[in-house]
């Protein structure tokens, strides 16, 4: 296991596979491509092999040798260097005389024939040092006449923006000051007269200019971040700092207008006035399977009330997982839909874009509302033909994912924008869509909703509506946190599998996902165990989809795509591999995919 903090590598230890803990840490080992093709195809070791998921490592009189498991194929892992060099023609001649096997490493293809009438045994591959290969001693000598190998692209690491200590940084880095911009650091230098000497941080700019920073005051020097493109020290004095700081102002003024703008135009009137109570109410009412919460009565009146008055309503419902946010956007759906207005419901993801159009066509349509599904799932043919009805005017309600935002989506009738998990929408998606018509009224769904939202709101320029109350048969969700053994995972998929229920076994690596699915095939035979991921077929991903919804699927191995809104009633018990892997509010979402039944 080689684990890299960023693109350098900060530890390498053998582990088990199992209880995935290190078994013995090694300091170096030395990977020889001795099987491949030329260095310069640019392929990299994992390509040489047909890799595993588990690759054994066997040692052998000395030399380890990994295999891959599915065709046997064999790469040398040398743990010992040959001594001596080859620089020449002369030097190779003087080793090859010595060793009766005797292979020379090659990445020019060129060099093969000259290679053969030296009487070398000619190898594609990469080596810079001479090494022993395997119990035959096989010598192998790296070609002198190399080709270079190109650079490696300069990849960019992420790094606190203000310097906490001074040793966080080395000579040579960008950094930026407040007044002055952006120098290179060249260490601390120590200034003063004899007696009151102080230390200070020099920076270098343009044309020789050098200032000195006391240390004490780090708060005026922060580290550079660029954007990718290649950075820009500034001269020392000149007015190109501050025209930079100007544009970005100017810039960050513009967007603030604009916001601001969108959000002005919400005190003026929409223009019309949605229908007051009717049958429509009701009967989705009725249709509701659980007993309504005081607060998601609360919030469904609050809703219902903003669409009765004549400003634009821009409400945030921000409630627990489960505790019913999706029951009051589909209240404001019917009240827009016996309006004669379009309702657009965007969500972050396919999978629950999916989730909530079984939920709207179930409990919608024997009301007569026309409900569409705009999303991957859909061929071409079918995604032109539902935007083609939308545009006609016969489509009340389209559930889509971030297609909605495009441009060729053009719904005349909008009058009712809903945001599921808002928190996963940058400010750029959902101020595009405000920027559509103004006068729309928006709903916003989140149980984390992101700082930005929760401050308009605490300010009063959103309203919000909060659901504390969980639904009555509710049962607390318990979470154990242990170290993971397949033993202990068989022990809890048993138990709930024979009781009737399904299982969410969460292991978030999609290249080794195959591998888990296989192993729980393996423990279950007789149970039917699916897996979804976000890199899977349109087809595949919503057929696995649609079985566990039916039951047919008893144990779902899945990536974090089932962290938003699925709503399996029957699974009540999730798996979560490796879960320091994902963050907080990620873990709060996938753990409210169960305990959802009663």
């Amino acid at each position: 296991r080689i684990s890299f903090d960023f693109n350098i590598v900060g530890t390498m230890a053998f582990f088990d596979v199992d209880t995935q803990r290190k078994t013995k840490k090694v300091s170096s080992f030395l990977f020889y491509d001795l099987i491949g093709a030329p260095v310069e195809t640019g392929k990299s070791l994992l390509e040489f092999i047909d890799w595993d998921i588990v690759i054994n490592i066997k040692k052998e009189e000395g030399f380890y040798r990994a295999a891959s498991g599915k065709n046997k194929q064999e790469i040398c892992v040398v743990g010992k260097k040959f001594a001596g060099s080859i620089k020449s023609k002369k030097s190779f001649i003087a080793i090859a005389s010595k060793h009766k096997k005797v292979r020379v490493v090659y990445t020019n293809k060129n060099r093969v024939d000259i290679l053969t009438e030296l009487g070398a045994d000619p190898f594609p591959g990469f080596i810079k040092n001479p090494v022993v290969v395997g119990g035959n001693k096989v010598v192998c000598l790296p070609d002198w006449k190399q080709k270079k190998q190109k650079k490696q692209p300069y990849e960019k690491s992420y790094k606190q923006l203000f310097l906490g200590d001074i040793q966080d940084i080395n000579a040579g880095d960008l950094i930026v000051h407040v007044l002055h911009g952006v120098g290179r650091f060249d260490g601390l230098v120590t200034r003063g007269h004899v007696g009151f000497e102080k230390e200070f941080i020099k920076i270098d700019y343009r044309d020789g200019g050098v200032l000195f920073v006391p240390i004490g005051r780090l708060d005026l020097v922060h580290r550079y971040v660029g954007l990718g493109v290649k950075p820009k020290i500034n001269r020392l004095g000149k007015r190109g700092w501050a025209t930079s700081v100007s544009k970005t102002k100017k810039h960050i003024e513009q967007i603030s207008d604009s916001l601001v703008e969108i959000y002005n135009t919400r005190k003026s009137s929409r223009g019309f006035v949605y229908e007051k109570q009717g049958e429509f109410d009701a009967a989705i009412k009725k249709s509701f399977p659980y007993k309504e919460t005081i607060d998601q009565k609360t919030a469904i009146n609050e809703v219902l009330s903003d669409l009765q008055k004549n400003n634009p309503m821009d409400r945030l419902v921000c409630g627990d997982v489960g505790f019913g946010k999706t029951e009051v956007a589909l209240r404001a759906i019917v009240r827009a839909s016996a309006s004669n207005k379009q309702t657009l419901f965007l969500c972050p993801t396919t999978v629950l874009s999916d989730q909530h159009y079984i939920t709207a066509k179930e409990r919608l349509g024997p009301l007569g509302i026309r409900v569409s599904l705009l999303s991957r799932f859909q061929t071409r043919g079918g995604q032109k033909e539902t935007l083609g009805r939308v545009l006609r005017g016969v489509v009340d309600l389209v559930i889509g994912t971030h297609r909605l935002l495009s441009d060729d989506v053009v719904v005349p009738f909008l009058g009712l924008l809903i945001v599921d998990e808002e928190h996963r929408f940058g400010v750029k998606h959902k101020e595009s869509i405000r920027a559509l018509k103004k006068g729309l009224d928006v709903l916003s769904l989140s149980a984390t909703p992101i700082p930005r939202t929760l401050q308009q709101s605490l300010l009063g320029i959103r309203d919000i509506s909060r659901i504390e109350t969980p639904p009555t048969t509710r049962k607390p969700i318990n979470t154990f946190v242990e170290f993971f053994s397949w033993k202990r995972s068989v022990e809890i998929i048993e138990k709930e599998v024979l009781r009737g229920g399904q299982v969410y076994f969460l292991h978030n690596h999609i290249q080794s996902i195959d591998y888990y699915t296989d192993k729980l095939r393996g423990f279950f035979p007789g149970e039917r165990v699916g897996c979804i991921h976000g890199q899977q077929e349109s087809k595949t991903l919503e057929k696995n989809l649609l079985a566990f919804f039916g039951g047919e699927i008893s144990i779902l191995v899945c990536s974090t795509i089932i962290e938003s809104g699925l709503d399996v009633t029957n699974a009540n018990c999730i798996i979560i591999h490796n879960p320091q892997n994902l963050g907080l509010s990620q873990l709060y979402q996938i753990r409210g995919r169960v305990g959802r039944g009663s």
